[in-house]
């Protein structure tokens, strides 16, 4: 088995530092590899390591601008949902405590926008964007994610997409990803979040 998919299994298991391992490896044994990134941006974010979750969420971004038209659901990865919620909470309260500018809020947008609250990802990632005007690398992705979530709300009256049973997943109506394989990190469906 791959590396990716041993990552796979350890997230699943809720084994967040095994599979961070693993992702991480995968990583450096393809420099090109978006997929990866991804991977270990969540795993990273599971651990509560959110600086280098923001790091790995923005290379995967730079590498792939058009992974925002992937219906992602990473709340739905996880084996145990409250583990993601307490990261989450987490994840909110140090981003409220930080500079606009800072990565944990680019981490912030990213993890809204690919856990169930898209268009309150892009917001966070447009004012991120406007804070970081040298960090050019994250406009092709936010230009993506909001012609997604105008696409996705002009065709379903809404802005989250309905729950994949993989968090990366390319459905027959969206645009087509190049880049990036399916990562399959839940086969469960994503509990509403209130």
């Amino acid at each position: 088995a791959g590396l990716l998919d041993q990552g796979e299994r350890s997230f699943q298991q809720g084994k967040y530092v095994e599979a961070k391992q693993s992702f991480q490896q995968a990583a450096n044994l393809d420099a090109n590899d978006p997929r990866s990134r991804v991977s270990l941006a969540f795993a990273e974010f599971a651990t509560g390591s959110f600086d280098q979750a923001a790091v790995a969420a923005h290379d995967a971004m730079s590498m792939a601008p058009d992974l925002a038209a992937t219906p992602l659901d990473i709340r739905g990865g996880f084996g145990n949902v409250s583990t993601f919620d307490q990261r989450y909470d987490a994840l909110q309260q140090t981003a409220t405590s930080q500079a606009e500018t800072s990565r944990v809020r680019f981490l912030l947008g990213f993890m809204q926008y690919y856990s169930g609250d898209r268009t309150k990802g892009v917001e966070t990632l447009l004012k991120y964007s406007a804070s970081n005007p040298d960090d050019r690398t994250i406009v092709p992705f936010v230009k993506t994610a909001e012609k997604f979530v105008r696409n996705v709300s002009d065709q379903k009256g809404n802005t989250t997409p309905p729950a994949a049973p993989s968090p990366i997943t390319q459905p027959g109506n969206a645009a087509p990803v190049s880049n990036v394989a399916p990562v399959s990190m839940s086969s469960t469906p994503e509990p509403s979040r209130d």
